[in-house]
């Protein structure tokens, strides 16, 4: 039997959810916790009052953002917001975060729209970065904007929930949640209805990535940071020393190399500064030079520039990596070198340690 629900915003007011209950659309809720960067004037006014009752009713929730991010620079302040939100949900909260990429309003259009490759971007690094924080992590558009603006394989790793009012959903991509009308009447008010195409709740994963298909590398791997501040490499370390990591943390990194017992890595570093679209090239473990500073391809990275993500390819199984945030001061959740669109790191903060495993 399908799974009905809702999902509402301060637009539907104070909602009676034992009606919405009794009308069977109880099964899950998508609730809107506010719009754009991170303000308290942009929290939605019905947010916590929602949650409260889905979790006094047991209704399972997720909870969505509305983006007015225009480029990259307004999309931490849009993650902030979430984050600080999320302190205040229940056991109930089951069904992720959602990104709300649309222009409903006309913002966007009147402050000059994007290119779809910043809308991309957008929405990629939004989604990242809250799964970095451990949240399930998606994306809300209508069919429209899916299909035109936001078909990009780079976001196909992240969950969809599609806005198509029809009797079906044509969308051709995978998705979970389909918002098939915005004209569902209960208790003599107007909802938007949803209809749960996969129950991803109830497998409990923490982000939209897909489980490795891959084996772990189980060779060595040695590896080496170039700390910024002293202005040399630091001692190589290696995989198997699972308490052991390459850098300074609190100390910028400008390069890092590694080398496996077999098999070739391949490692690629981004400068702070730079846009999310501009890397530096792919490095090769057959370049690798212990202390070399003079060969820029035995190295990722450009001594004295600070580098604010990495990411690894693997020939030999799949690599698990993470960085160290200098800003935020803490160890980042770690990624797999099979998911080629991922990266240890947050843009804009220095990088201060790297692990593999």
């Amino acid at each position: 039997m399908q799974k009905k629900g809702i999902d509402v915003s301060h637009n539907n007011g104070n909602v009676d959810w034992q009606a919405v209950k009794n009308a069977g659309f109880g099964d899950f809720a998508i609730i809107r916790m506010g719009y754009g960067g991170n303000y308290t004037s942009q929290d939605d006014t019905q947010f916590i009052n929602n949650i409260n009752k889905c979790e006094s009713l047991g209704i399972p929730y997720g909870v969505y953002l509305y983006s007015y991010a225009l480029d990259l620079g307004d999309v931490q302040s849009e993650v902030d917001h979430v984050l600080r939100l999320l302190k205040n949900v229940g056991k109930n909260f089951k069904y992720g975060v959602w990104l709300d990429m649309e222009d409903a309003d006309g913002y966007k259009s009147r402050h000059g729209m994007p290119s779809n490759s910043t809308l991309v971007d957008i929405c990629y690094n939004f989604c990242l970065k809250v799964e970095q924080a451990g949240y399930y992590c998606g994306i809300y558009a209508n069919l429209d904007w899916l299909k035109n603006k936001l078909n990009s394989s780079k976001l196909d790793r992240f969950d969809k929930w599609v806005a198509q009012w029809a009797k079906k959903c044509t969308y051709s991509k995978s998705y979970s949640i389909w918002q098939n009308t915005s004209d569902q009447i209960i208790n003599g008010k107007r909802f938007d209805a949803n209809i749960l195409i996969k129950d991803f709740a109830t497998s409990g994963p923490t982000t939209s990535t897909e489980p490795s298909k891959e084996p772990n590398y189980t060779g060595k791997i040695t590896y080496q940071s170039y700390d910024n501040k002293k202005d040399k490499w630091l001692p190589e370390v290696n995989s198997h020393n699972t308490n052991d990591y390459a850098g300074n943390l609190g100390n910028p990194m400008g390069g890092v190399r590694a080398y496996p017992e077999n098999g070739e890595i391949l490692i690629q570093s981004h400068e702070i500064g730079k846009p999310l679209t501009e890397w530096l090239p792919w490095v090769s473990s057959k370049d690798y030079k212990k202390n070399d500073k003079s060969n820029g391809n035995s190295y990722s990275g450009i001594f004295g520039k600070n580098i604010d993500l990495v990411r690894i390819k693997s020939t030999k199984g799949h690599v698990d990596y993470r960085s160290y945030d200098n800003k935020k001061d803490k160890w980042l959740p770690w990624v797999s070198s099979t998911n080629q669109n991922d990266y240890a790191g947050n843009l804009g903060h220095p990088i201060g340690g790297i692990q593999m495993k």
